[in-house]
């Protein structure tokens, strides 16, 4: 399970309400090459 599977060119919405987790997931997602929209606190702040 070592294997690196290139994120690249996706775009990922986060939606997390614990705040230093949603921070630290949005970098990790930015480092494997997605672009991250958000974080959001909530499906509605998403929404909007």
């Amino acid at each position: 399970m070592n294997e690196q599977t290139s994120l690249s060119g996706l775009h990922i919405l986060v939606v997390e309400d614990a705040f230093l987790v949603a921070l630290d997931l949005s970098d990790q997602l930015t480092d494997s090459g997605c672009e991250v929209i958000g974080p959001a606190a909530s499906v509605e702040q998403a929404l909007q």
